[in-house]
């Protein structure tokens, strides 16, 4: 298995999931005050529509956490 996107570098397993995903859920998490177990509840809704893994509420909050987010405001 080649190294691509965020596993490039990265020691221990790969990531499964997409950085993008990680990203999306660290701004819901930050703009709708939404707590990690409602996001895992969220994806779980959205997978029913469309089709995908949903990640467990302790990968969500280990990639979350790890995501800087910036917000500016007007």
């Amino acid at each position: 298995m080649s190294e691509t996107g965020e596993n490039r570098g990265k020691i221990g397993a790969p990531y499964v999931y997409p950085e993008c995903l990680t990203v999306f859920l660290a701004y819901l998490h930050v703009l709708l005050n939404t707590d990690y177990r409602g996001l895992k509840g969220f994806l779980r809704d959205l997978s029913r529509l469309i089709s995908f893994d949903v990640p467990d509420y302790t990968t969500i909050c280990r990639r979350v956490n790890k995501v800087a987010i910036v917000i500016k405001r007007p």
